[in-house]
C-alpha cells in the first residue's frame, strides 16, 4: 500500500452496501492505482453471507479489503466520513485519491478522471454534484421531511450558514450550488487536506 500514489476508495459499514467491482479501467493504469475497501465486522459477516470471502491476499476482485474494529461513533454514517474525509490520514504516501460511495460503481479509468478532472483544469479538487437539489438551504428542508435531523438541529446549522455569507443561489459557476459528494477527486495536497479537516470537523474531531 505504501507504493500507491493513486488510491480509490469506499467503506462500507453496518453492512452496507454490495460491493461493486470497478470497471472501465485502462491497461495503462493496472499498477498505478490501488482499490480499497473499507467494511466493519457487520459488513464482513453480511458479505461473507452472499459468498464474498476475502482471499488470503486480502483481496475481492480487484478491491483491497480493510476490516476495521473499534469504530469511534455509534451512528455508521460518521464513522464512513473517516475513511471519505481524511483519506491523506489513511494513505499518507498516497499522490491522489477517488472516493466513491458504496452505493456506486465506478465506471470509469481513474488516471482517466485525474486527467478530465484536475490536471486539465490546473485543480486540485473535484466533486459531484447534487442529483436532485441545488443548494444548501433546499437540502435542509429535505433533510427535516426525511427525519434525519429536528427542524431544530437542522436550523442551526443553516443560520450558521447565513452568518458565513452562504448564498441561497441554485448555480454557481454555471453548476449546481449544492455538492452530493458521492465522488470525490482530489490531489493530497495541504490545502485540499485542511479543507477536508475542516469539513470533517463539522462532525466529529480532526486534531
Amino acid at each position: 500500500m505504501r507504493a500507491c500514489k493513486v488510491v480509490v476508495s469506499t467503506c462500507a459499514f453496518g453492512g452496507g452496501d454490495d460491493l461493486y467491482q470497478p470497471i472501465g479501467m485502462a491497461n495503462s493504469s493496472i499498477g498505478r492505482v490501488c482499490y480499497v475497501a473499507f467494511w466493519d465486522e457487520v459488513t464482513l459477516a453480511a458479505q461473507e453471507a452472499e459468498g464474498k470471502v476475502i482471499g488470503d491476499d486480502s483481496m475481492i476482485g480487484r478491491w483491497r479489503i480493510i476490516v476495521v474494529r473499534s469504530l469511534p461513533f455509534v451512528d455508521q454514517r460518521l464513522n464512513g466520513k473517516i475513511p471519505k474525509m481524511l483519506t491523506h490520514r489513511l494513505f499518507t504516501e498516497a499522490r491522489y485519491s477517488i472516493w466513491v460511495d458504496s452505493k456506486y460503481q465506478l465506471r470509469r479509468d481513474p488516471i482517466g478522471m485525474l486527467e478530465a478532472l484536475l490536471w486539465r483544469t490546473n485543480s486540485t479538487f473535484a466533486i459531484s454534484e447534487h442529483g436532485a437539489r441545488s443548494n444548501i438551504y433546499d437540502e435542509g428542508k429535505a433533510i427535516v421531511q426525511k427525519h434525519k435531523a429536528t427542524p431544530e438541529e437542522v436550523e442551526v446549522q443553516l443560520t450558521r450558514y447565513r452568518q458565513d455569507g452562504m448564498p441561497d443561489t441554485k448555480r454557481l459557476h454555471g453548476l449546481k450550488a449544492l455538492a452530493e459528494a458521492s465522488v470525490i477527486v482530489r490531489e493530497l495536497t495541504p490545502a485540499t487536506n485542511h479543507f477536508m479537516c475542516a469539513w470533517f470537523n463539522e462532525v466529529g474531531s480532526c486534531e
